[in-house]
């Protein structure tokens, strides 16, 4: 049985890094949406203005659960690539969609939205710490080889 070596969170990789942070920019901006237009006539189109994002509870629960999963996934290094870059191609697919004016439902209006510019930047953030941006630690690196070749698990709860 091999030994598992607990890293503090100050050692999360970047990828843990952003999922965290999207993830509680994610969680604010529902929560501020909830806050300004509330959960009632839920679906219906943009009731409300957030700065220049149309929004309506429908938006804002996909938000939340975007934000949640994030949250969540940001606990292991693993879950955190994985989640950006499923998310990270949904949101790229998002922009297309919502730059065809295929995404009304949810407040998104034409090629010009704000919304698409948004997801556009996720999804370039999260693909590019899904992957390239992944694995890289600034200072001492976390592999095997600078911890003896045990396992490292990265959780902020351990």
């Amino acid at each position: 049985m091999q030994r598992v070596i607990r890293v503090p969170t100050r050692y999360f990789t970047p990828a843990q890094k952003v999922a965290l942070i999207a993830g509680a920019v994610y969680f604010m901006t529902a929560l501020a949406g909830f806050a300004l237009i509330g959960v009632g006539h839920f679906p219906l189109l943009p009731k409300a203005t957030l700065i220049i994002f149309g929004i309506n509870p429908l938006h804002n629960s996909l938000h939340m659960a975007v934000a949640l999963v994030w949250i969540y996934c940001a606990r292991s290094h693993e879950l955190a690539k994985r989640s950006l870059v499923i998310i990270g191609i949904t949101f790229g697919l998002l922009t297309i969609t919502g730059m065809l004016n295929l995404l009304g439902f949810l407040g998104v209006n034409g090629i010009s939205d704000p919304d698409n510019f948004l997801h556009l930047l996720t999804a370039i953030v999260a693909l590019y710490y899904g992957t390239a941006g992944a694995d890289s630690v600034r200072g001492a690196e976390l592999d095997g080889s600078a911890l003896g070749d045990q396992p490292v698990q990265r959780s902020w709860w351990d």
